[in-house]
């Protein structure tokens, strides 16, 4: 990836850990985050290594970008205020786009 816009993204998944692990402490998150982990029927109420990555490359970009992030994972839509406010990345539900609506 010579022409990657993100070089170090380590540091970036711990940030969000870091995050998410916070929500486990907030009630209204946690409950978010329950909801989440029965839906998807995993162990961890934290999202997948894989989503966080994805998270911590768009916020390496966001530094310097406007980062708009489409998504139907609900991991990102059920936080896409806290990851706009925390991360600086715009999530959009994909039924939002009106191409896509039903």
């Amino acid at each position: 990836m010579k022409n990657s816009k993100c070089r170090d993204v380590t540091s970036n998944i711990d940030f969000i850990k870091a995050m998410y692990t916070r929500f486990t402490k907030q009630p209204e998150q946690l409950k978010k985050l329950e909801e989440l982990r029965s839906m998807k029927h995993r162990a961890s109420l934290l999202p997948s290594e894989k989503d966080m990555r994805i998270l911590g490359e768009a916020h390496v970009l966001s530094q310097n970008y406007k980062v708009y992030f489409v998504t139907d994972d609900k991991d990102f839509i059920y936080f896409k205020n806290e990851i706009q406010k925390e991360l600086n990345i715009v999530v959009i539900e994909l039924l939002e786009l009106p191409h896509f609506t039903l």
